[in-house]
């Protein structure tokens, strides 16, 4: 196999935000998405040297189809279409209609890998040069759906096959009425696309995350996909692996991110889930590429706007407007970033100027990302507020307990074991609470930790327990 070039793999999906929107709002025929959908375009364009060099030498290769006719696997009449098909051979509609119908029989009964390629290669070539064919097959009824050959297809053992049959499967769904995706099965779509997320060749992986971002311009697969949670896993590992290596993959991943923060579920639990706030200011400040800058702005914006309670707290914590502030000075090529720059700094700082000193303590809480604010060393700040982590059934308490046991940074770590002490210094049954929900044990084993700032902090918080008596 050919290897990946970012030279090849880039124009596609290099459009405006603006255009990407138009494209999610008008995939429906049926007019339930409010929007126009141009059939003469493809909508799902693979940019991959490697697909486009493999799709080239089938496209090319003579297929021994007399011999399938002299062992009954094809009859008389399909190995006459088959002699005398080319693309340029096919003229009209109903000529498209009738290649459309032998291709889809043949991947049903044959099952040697290169005529199986061959025949998908043509068929897609009959689709985009004849994209009324799409409307033909979408009209088919359950016995002959299309979805059935293809899935035939998505499920053999070769790389090309499933990325061919998943390309034309994403782009009959697009075109599809509301009623024919709810119906849809996604399943074996997402365990194809587990296997393929993971596959050693960069390439397949390339295509894959192409094919991705077609199925999730489709409302109904944003939340199959979201709850399959192995799948999920997979496309925010890709990101942390490749956000300072592969500008291009970094730039679909966020354009897949993107499409997600379209749901209101989404946006209300994945950061929680996955940290991402946090992922997405890592991607940013690591890259120099305008358009993935794009796109994490954009993303963070959707975060904002339609889950704020669930995600300021996260963004404040962040110093995002103070990142913003440091995009602002820069020259941009694209107006959608600036005005996405310029809508959350202006947004984060007006609900900024409204928090207390409390409220800045408890979205450090919320969020998981201590940082060395004044709040943490102030003693007022304790005598004031210690207790207020033991109201609800300490349920703040139980979020600092929980930094303790799940954060691997030193800086948090430290921080969070010198808040337990203070806790327990200015709240009289602190020490009680400290014992029930294990942060005792856990500070203790901080003792040995191989930071010193965070054995530090824990050698004084475990001498604040010792020197108070317990309060029963």
């Amino acid at each position: 196999m050919a290897s990946s070039s970012l030279a090849t793999a880039s124009s596609p999906h290099d459009r405006t935000v603006g255009l990407a929107a138009q494209a999610m709002g008008g995939l429906s025929l049926d007019g339930n998405h409010g929007a126009s959908f141009d059939l003469a375009i493809p909508t799902v364009l693979i940019a991959n040297s490697y697909f486009d060099e493999v799709t080239g030498n089938i496209r090319e290769r003579p297929m021994p189809w007399e011999g399938y006719q002299r062992a009954s696997l094809i009859t008389d009449t399909e190995l006459q279409m088959l002699r005398s098909y080319t693309p340029k051979a096919v003229t009209t509609q109903g000529d498209a209609q009738k290649y459309a119908d032998l291709f889809l029989g043949l991947m049903v009964k044959l099952s040697r890998m290169d005529a199986l390629q061959y025949i998908l290669v043509a068929f897609d070539d009959l689709l985009q040069k004849f994209p009324q064919t799409f409307l033909y097959l979408l009209g088919k009824d359950a016995t002959n759906s299309p979805f059935t050959a293809l899935s035939r297809c998505l499920g053999k053992e070769d790389d090309y096959l499933g990325l061919k049959s998943a390309k034309i499967t994403t782009e009959l769904l697009s075109l599809a009425s509301t009623t024919k995706i709810e119906a849809f099965d996604f399943a074996e779509l997402l365990v194809w696309l587990n296997r393929q997320l993971q596959s050693e060749n960069p390439n397949v992986v390339d295509v894959t995350v192409q094919v991705l971002q077609g199925l999730l311009k489709l409302d109904n697969f944003r939340q199959v996909f979201y709850h399959h949670t192995q799948t999920m896993n997979i496309v925010i590992k890709l990101v942390r692996a490749n956000f300072t290596s592969n500008p291009q993959m970094t730039y679909q991943l966020m354009f897949c991110l993107w499409l997600l923060s379209f749901d209101d579920e989404v946006c209300a639990t994945i950061n929680k889930r996955y940290d991402l706030i946090a992922l997405l200011v890592d991607v940013a400040k690591n890259s120099a590429k305008e358009k993935i800058i794009r796109m994490v702005m954009a993303t963070l914006k959707n975060l904002l706007v339609q889950a704020p309670q669930v995600n300021t707290p996260g963004m404040i914590v962040l110093k995002l407007p103070t990142f913003c502030d440091n995009l602002a000075t820069r020259k941009w090529t694209d107006d959608d970033i600036k005005d996405d720059v310029d809508y959350i700094r202006e947004e984060l700082i007006e609900r900024l100027q409204k928090l207390s000193t409390w409220d800045e303590y408890v979205s450090e809480l919320e969020s998981g990302h201590l940082s060395w604010t004044p709040a943490h060393q102030s003693d007022a700040f304790w005598k004031m507020h210690a207790a207020k982590l033991a109201d609800d059934h300490g349920k703040l308490f139980k979020l600092l307990v929980d930094i303790l046991h799940t954060s691997s940074d030193a800086n948090v770590l430290s921080i969070a074991a010198h808040d337990v002490g203070e806790f327990v210094k200015h709240y009289s049954s602190g020490k009680k609470m400290v014992q029930q929900l294990g942060a005792k044990e856990k500070v203790m084993e901080l003792m040995t930790h191989h930071n010193p700032d965070v054995k530090y902090q824990a050698l004084v918080a475990v001498q604040t327990l010792m020197s108070h008596a317990w309060d029963q």
